[in-house]
């Protein structure tokens, strides 16, 4: 019994946090489409919990954390409740599930918002200081960051291929 548990503990891993790159820019088709002066991008990375596979939020991973930068300004994340993202692979994933993503950069609150009803784009940058214009189309691109073990094994089947090139 004791060597099974060994065993166990050397093959079953825990749950690691995950962590995706974004990065965003205007939609400057949809803008000038809708009349909007658009000129803010952003890029950084999202920290979230391992994918929650339970039936109600399946393939969802809940964010913790949020750096980057916005328009030039450090950004940092501002929990708003149950905030998600998901998608349907690695170069797939959408932003946010349900509610907005929230932000702080340069003394102002920003959210990247995606609405899956309503006119096109479904992803919205939501200034929340701008009464007038606060929404405004984006491009918005989420990455999933490999884990190290993926390119530490990647890096050595790199060096074992090129080593068999060389001989």
């Amino acid at each position: 019994m004791g060597v099974g548990v060994l065993l166990a503990l050397a093959v079953v891993q825990p749950a690691k946090a995950d962590s995706f790159s974004f990065s965003f820019t205007p939609d400057q088709a949809a803008c000038s489409s809708m009349g909007v002066a658009c000129v803010d991008s952003g890029s950084g990375t999202i920290f979230t919990l391992p994918a929650d596979n339970s039936i109600t939020y399946r393939g969802t991973y809940p964010i913790t954390g949020m750096s980057g930068v916005f328009d030039g300004f450090s950004l940092s994340w501002v929990a708003q409740g149950q905030e998600d993202i998901w998608g349907g692979g690695l170069a797939n994933f959408e932003c946010p599930c349900g509610n907005p993503v929230t932000f702080m950069a340069n003394g102002q609150e920003w959210g990247l918002v995606r609405f899956d009803i309503g006119p096109a784009p479904y992803t919205w940058l939501a200034d929340y200081s701008n009464p007038t214009n606060p929404l405004e189309p984006i491009n918005l691109t989420i990455v999933k960051t490999p884990e190290p073990s993926t390119l530490l094994l990647l890096g050595i089947g790199l060096v074992v291929w090129f080593r068999n090139k060389l001989v």
